[in-house]
């Protein structure tokens, strides 16, 4: 191996540790600001989801975790940018369109919302979160029939909110 190719390994072996240490030091942050989202400390949440991003700005967990947060601080067009961000990196994920569209909700953003609680359906069809939430932004739409059908498929995938709804309706 010429001396060339000994540099090039070992470039590029460096850069892959490198990486995989920043992904596991990555994965740590989260863990903890995950804590503090768990414990009612969503400041200190935003705070650390914003050092794993610092670490790695593809990292798609940590926008959804920073956004939740933000959903939680009533930083609702912040959060909505973190959603926004993660779906840019991962179109497919059905939790992102769903709480992104809970923050639509907050804001009175009604078609939105629901353009994006038919995405995570039209991606997990059993995501009853998703269902519901779509059914409540219906209803207040004025549209009886197909809240009323969103109700029924999440009560049947066990969300209790939606049974108790109907049982309201």
């Amino acid at each position: 191996m010429n001396k060339m190719s000994l540099s090039l390994a070992v470039i590029f072996l460096s850069l892959f540790f490198f990486n995989a240490g920043s992904a596991g030091e990555g994965k740590k942050i989260i863990r903890t600001g995950e804590e503090y989202y768990a414990n009612g400390a969503f400041t200190e949440a935003v705070s650390t989801f914003d050092k794993a991003i610092a670490l790695d700005p593809r990292n798609f967990d940590a926008y959804l975790a920073r956004g939740k947060a933000l959903y939680k601080l009533k930083r609702y067009r912040e959060a909505i940018a973190d959603y926004t961000k993660k779906l840019e990196i991962t179109s497919d994920c059905a939790r992102a369109h769903y709480h992104r569209g809970l923050a639509y909700v907050e804001l009175h953003e009604f078609e939105k919302a629901l353009a994006d609680f038919d995405e995570a359906v039209n991606i997990r069809s059993s995501y009853s979160n998703a269902l519901f939430s779509r059914g409540k932004v219906k209803y207040q739409m004025k549209d009886t029939t197909g809240a009323m059908k969103d109700m029924r498929v999440a009560a049947e995938n066990e969300n209790i909110d939606a049974a108790e709804w109907l049982k309201n309706h």
